[in-house]
């Protein structure tokens, strides 16, 4: 998906027809016009099938256990297990580089 930003604001996305999906058309690199002695500038931005892919994926949010988190850090209460941080960040590594754990 590429999306063009207009130097109106106007923003509209490419799929694999060529044509923004915003009806005006307006926001075209090409279509850069003199207003008031300044030229608007369009900026054209690539996303890539993984990022959306990994935007999809966002994790749920659990409010109440973030609320008894926060409450606890405020209190004193909340101990952080280094040893198990660092076996997560670990995994996570081995995850994105595509390594077994072993």
């Amino acid at each position: 998906m590429i999306s063009k930003v207009g130097g109106d604001g106007s923003a509209g996305s490419i799929g694999g027809s060529g044509r923004t999906s915003s009806g005006s058309g307006a926001g075209s690199a090409s279509s850069a016009a003199k207003t008031g002695g300044t030229r608007a500038v369009s900026e054209e931005v690539k996303v890539s099938a993984s990022s959306v892919q990994l935007a999809d994926r966002e994790a749920p949010l659990d409010a109440g256990r973030v609320s008894a988190i926060s409450q606890a850090i405020r209190e004193g209460r909340f101990q952080v297990d280094a040893e198990k941080v660092a076996d997560k960040l670990i995994e996570s590594v081995r995850e994105l580089t595509g390594q077994r754990a072993g």
